[in-house]
């Protein structure tokens, strides 16, 4: 009998229906990742920092894709930042560990609508 390999793809979207952006820098450390879903802060008009600790930083928006500066120099690159719609719950992070439910719950004031979602594709 041939054996049979299973393999999961990760497919789940961060986004969920009409969502709203706004583009904005973000600064970048050598080797500094940012995931798709973590909160980001104001830290000028045009730019973005991401959020370290919620009870000292208040997130506004989130970031809408994974970034990683791959250079061995700081720079500053071009972000789409989520201020507004629905995103799910379980891909939302801060500074790269899942966002609890009261971290989640403090982005709903900016418009931002969590939603809590089951894979079905995942099966036993």
């Amino acid at each position: 009998m041939q054996e049979v390999k299973i393999e999961i793809i990760e497919n789940k979207a961060l986004l969920l229906g009409d969502n709203h952006f706004e583009t904005g820098a973000i600064e970048l450390k050598v080797d500094e990742e940012v995931k798709a879903g973590a909160f980001l802060k104001r830290k000028s008009d045009s730019e973005f920092e991401v959020v370290k600790n919620t009870t000292s930083e208040e997130p506004v928006a989130i970031s809408s894709v994974a970034t990683k500066n791959i250079t061995d120099k700081i720079i500053k690159v071009s972000i789409r930042a989520c201020i507004d719609g629905r995103v799910r719950a379980d891909m939302l992070n801060v500074n790269g560990t899942p966002a609890n439910a009261a971290q989640i719950d403090m982005i709903r004031k900016f418009g931002l609508v969590p939603i809590y979602a089951n894979d079905v594709s995942i099966t036993g």
